[in-house]
């Protein structure tokens, strides 16, 4: 089984990542995880895009077994940016996106749901914790 149909990425259940290594830290848990996107296309032109740059994402995720979890989206420990090399392009760069974990988010998009839909806390609540 490859890493896309692995029981770990399964019980992770975010459409479109993988998990790749689980660690405890601090007493929270990290899970590692990166986009399953091998082939990128430019947005603009669609010209197959070069790697970059890499950026390192962290993202609070929803508990488990009653523990914090922080989700660290990597590839190689970090979030790709990838450039257009097509000259007459007007993109030169962008990063990956998710619609599971927006830009500059703190929270992934089912936490962030969860804790404002399912558990009542207004948004002021979670954005304070």
């Amino acid at each position: 089984m490859d890493g896309n149909g692995s029981a770990a990425t399964a019980m992770l259940g975010l459409a479109g990542f993988v998990l790749l290594a689980v660690a405890e830290f601090g007493g929270e848990v990290e899970q590692a995880v990166e986009t399953t996107e091998r082939v990128v296309g430019c947005p603009g032109c669609g010209v197959l895009a070069r790697l970059y740059d890499q950026r390192p994402i962290r993202v609070r995720d929803l508990p488990a077994a009653g523990r914090a979890v922080t989700l660290v989206w990597v590839k190689v420990w970090v979030k790709r940016v990838w450039r257009c090399v097509e000259a007459a392009c007007e993109v030169r760069t962008w990063t990956e996106r998710s619609e599971q974990i927006r830009p500059q988010a703190c929270l992934t998009e089912r936490a962030a749901c969860r804790r404002v839909g399912q558990d009542g806390h207004t948004v002021a609540q979670v954005a304070g914790q």
